[in-house]
C-alpha cells in the first residue's frame, strides 16, 4: 500500500505507506498549536485515512512551512529516539523517501528556499 502526495497538477508521488508514515508523523512532531490550521489542511485527507496528502488549495506561507518542517524533520531524523528503535537498513530507506518528497515540494511554484 503507498501514500499519494498530490502537491499540484503536475507533480505528485507515490511513497509506501510505511516510509510515509515516518515522514509524515516527524514533520507533524514539529508543528505548534500556531501551525494548526496549516497542518488540518495538509493532513486532512491522511488524517481521514483516504491514502494521500493534499497541498493543492495550501497557500504559499502554509506550503513552506511544511517544506521547511518536513526538512528539519528529516535532518533529525538519524538522531531521534525513533529512529534508534528502527532496523539499521530501513533508515537509508525512509531518508531516500524524504529526499524525494522534499524535490517534489521543490518543483512547485509556491516553493521559496531559504
Amino acid at each position: 500500500m503507498s501514500i499519494y502526495f498530490l502537491i499540484n497538477e503536475n507533480v505528485n508521488l507515490d511513497l509506501s505507506s510505511r516510509i510515509s508514515s515516518w515522514i509524515l508523523e516527524e514533520t507533524r512532531r514539529l508543528f505548534d498549536v500556531n501551525d494548526e490550521s496549516c497542518m488540518n489542511e495538509i493532513y486532512e485527507f491522511y488524517d481521514i485515512g483516504m491514502g494521500g496528502v493534499t497541498f493543492e488549495d495550501v497557500n504559499r506561507e502554509c506550503y513552506n512551512h511544511f517544506y521547511r518542517k518536513c526538512k528539519m524533520a528529516m535532518e533529525h531524523f538519524l538522531i531521534s529516539d525513533r529512529a534508534k528503535n528502527l532496523e539499521r537498513n530501513l533508515i537509508p530507506v525512509i531518508l531516500a523517501g524524504w529526499g524525494e518528497l522534499l524535490e517534489a515540494l521543490e518543483r512547485d511554484p509556491r516553493y521559496q528556499s531559504d
